[in-house]
């Protein structure tokens, strides 16, 4: 049952993403839907009980987001299986990879690291919580560069459609937007958690490092978007003009008839 229940999650969480960034309904992308994408992510890895579980998860998670944010990829005839079947895959398998890492914080098992409530006490669910939008941001990171990287997908592009939240990318780059949108989601994850009271050892501190640790976020989001309303509104004087013209065919690419 839980397996099933966390593969949901996996799924969830995946359309989350998938409508959050720039689509056929939402053209700019829907910043809400950025923010609460990876909820039902970071519970299912929550209650992952073993490093393989962790990789099944982060695999279908990448996987099924890159089906619904890239099917397109399909067109390219003859060559969908390495546009769209091998991109799949090897996103699939850097996510898969970098989520063995959640795992190491997130485990449930008592003897695993951060999984005591008697470590790192009182501080064990604020380091959870900064630890899932840190690792995300690696994923992130790792699909996005190299010879083979596919930046298309990410989380920091549903802020596309929220004017002022986007303008802190001039100083923290599009990794710092996928960060602040990964730890509301690590927060709304961590409070639902919590609420099932997963940590009766020493609950009165997590919840009391819970409430600290959002209003840290409620500190940093307000920060972001106060800064991202003076640049937004900040004047510009442009340093020089230039004349460009766009060119593009309006032919089926793929025509036998060239003519055409």
């Amino acid at each position: 049952m839980f397996c099933f229940l966390q593969v949901f999650c996996v799924l969830f969480s995946a359309a989350l993403v998938s409508l959050g960034i720039p689509n056929e309904f939402f053209e700019t992308g829907n910043a809400f839907f950025g923010l609460i994408s990876l909820v039902p992510l970071f519970i299912a890895i929550s209650r992952s009980k073993s490093y393989r579980m962790s990789f099944f998860l982060g695999f279908i998670h990448a996987g099924v987001t890159h089906l619904f944010s890239s099917y397109w990829l399909k067109n390219f005839h003859g060559f969908a299986i390495f546009t769209l079947g091998a991109s799949l895959i090897g996103t699939a398998f850097i996510e898969g990879f970098v989520f063995l890492i959640m795992h190491y914080a997130y485990s449930s098992q008592k003897n695993d690291f951060l999984s005591s409530s008697e470590k790192f006490s009182p501080y064990n669910i604020a380091v959870k919580i900064f630890w899932g939008p840190a690792v995300y941001v690696i994923y992130e990171w790792c699909k996005s560069n190299g010879f083979l990287g596919y930046p298309w997908g990410t989380v920091s592009m549903s802020a596309v459609s929220s004017r002022y939240i986007v303008q802190i990318a001039d100083i923290t780059g599009a990794y710092g937007i996928t960060f602040l949108f990964a730890l509301v989601s690590s927060c709304i994850a961590w409070g639902i958690i919590l609420l099932k009271g997963n940590f009766s050892i020493t609950y009165s501190k997590d919840i009391f490092c819970y409430k600290n640790t959002v209003l840290f976020l409620a500190s940093i989001f307000t920060v972001s978007l106060c800064y991202g309303f003076f640049k937004y509104h900040e004047h510009v004087q442009p340093v020089k003009n230039i004349n460009t013209v766009m060119v593009q065919h309006n032919q089926d690419t793929y025509s036998a008839n060239e003519e055409s």
